[in-house]
């Protein structure tokens, strides 16, 4: 029975630790970014589709194609939200289509900070 309380504290402390502090995660133009909360909620912190650094999603791209660290998609933060928020799961496609190109000739990447949430009964 102890073992068994202090086994639900430390998952409860794991799940208080991810409701505060987030996760970020990304996935490259062309690629899906997929969410998972297994028994919570997501809640979207910020977004971003774009490129904002030279070291995220750069195999085998050419320096011109990543040499844009402003580039910002001012959409991102609905268009990810209305796609995920309250959700257990969600698949974002990383793509023009979805988000517009906010840089021409720029390789983008989708970066998402989320958190998963206690569901409300």
């Amino acid at each position: 029975m102890v073992t068994d309380m202090v086994t639900v504290d430390m998952i409860m402390m794991t799940i208080m630790t991810m409701t505060t502090a987030g996760e970020t995660v990304n996935a490259c133009e062309g690629s899906i970014l997929r969410l998972s909360c297994p028994g919570c909620k997501i809640r979207i912190l910020a977004a971003n589709y774009g490129r904002t650094d030279r070291k995220t999603c750069i195999k085998n791209r050419p320096p011109h194609q990543i040499r844009n660290t402003n580039c910002r998609s001012s959409s991102s933060l609905s268009i990810v939200s209305s796609w995920c928020d309250g959700r257990q799961s969600c698949n974002v496609p990383a793509t023009n289509s979805v988000f517009s190109d906010p840089c021409y000739g720029t390789y983008k990447y989708l970066r998402v900070k989320y958190c998963c949430t206690r569901r409300r009964s």
